[in-house]
């Protein structure tokens, strides 16, 4: 996760600015956070999770809409901050934690809705 940072051509600053300004709008709020988690594969260098992504984009941004519109954005935009504080303080071990509840609280989310 470290190496997020490091590959990007945003700076720090940039990148948070860039997630967290979404807050009102469907469309684009959906589209940073399907980002954000694929730039966070990108940065694991996990390469089966980012063919996943490119193989089932389409549907992988329409389902985030509707995890946006039941959920909102609040509770991912902490989430996406507090991951991306970590991996900035490169701590690989509580960007993944975080990023485990994020996940779990999700589905739990989108099952009971």
């Amino acid at each position: 996760l470290s190496t997020l940072l490091d590959n990007s051509k945003l700076t720090d600053k940039q990148i948070q600015d860039r997630l967290m300004k979404v807050k009102n709008n469907l469309e684009k709020s959906a589209e940073y956070d399907a980002d954000f988690h694929y730039l966070v594969a990108q940065a694991c260098h996990n390469d089966l999770l980012i063919q996943i992504y490119d193989t089932f984009a389409k549907a992988y941004y329409g389902n985030m809409k509707t995890i946006v519109r039941k959920m909102g954005t609040s509770f991912a935009r902490k989430c996406h901050k507090d991951v991306l504080n970590a991996i900035i303080n490169h701590d690989e071990e509580k960007a993944r934690e975080i990023m485990r509840v994020h996940i779990n609280e999700t589905i739990k989310q989108v099952q009971q809705n």
